[in-house]
């Protein structure tokens, strides 16, 4: 809480902060926002995993998402990517979600499926085996 305490006064000192909505909440309310979306639309252009995008796909959220750093192996061919500098590639992808029911709703599965693949489980096995490896 105190990073995001000092972000919210770094953008109050620089007339900011009307730019940016943040939400605070536990994992339940996570989930429930992400049910109950239309979509995620994640901009993020340096990304070392996606976690979110996976948790949106996990509840039937569709996804859009640059096609930058590790987002294209994560989602697969899950979500509608863009390229992060193309204002029209953005708004075209959000409109594939948004108006095209038959690609929302194959995104929706080929979602549900993808976060399948990477469960906790699944990596602290992976982890697990790793480190036995190198005994």
């Amino acid at each position: 809480c105190d990073f995001l305490e000092s972000e919210l006064r770094v953008m109050e000192e620089n007339n900011m902060r009307q730019n940016f909505i943040y939400l605070r909440g536990d994992d339940a309310l996570l989930k429930t926002l992400y049910c109950n979306a239309q979509a995620l639309i994640y901009t993020s252009r340096y990304e070392g995993f996606g976690l979110p995008p996976l948790e949106a796909m996990e509840c039937q959220c569709p996804v859009v998402c640059c096609l930058t750093s590790s987002l294209p192996e994560v989602v697969g061919d899950a979500a509608s990517l863009f390229e992060p500098d193309s204002v029209d590639g953005l708004v075209n992808a959000m409109e594939i979600v948004v108006e095209d029911s038959e690609q929302r709703a194959s995104m929706i599965e080929k979602g549900r499926q993808r976060a399948k693949l990477f469960t906790w489980q699944k990596t602290a096995q992976l982890t697990l085996d790793g480190y036995r490896s190198i005994r």
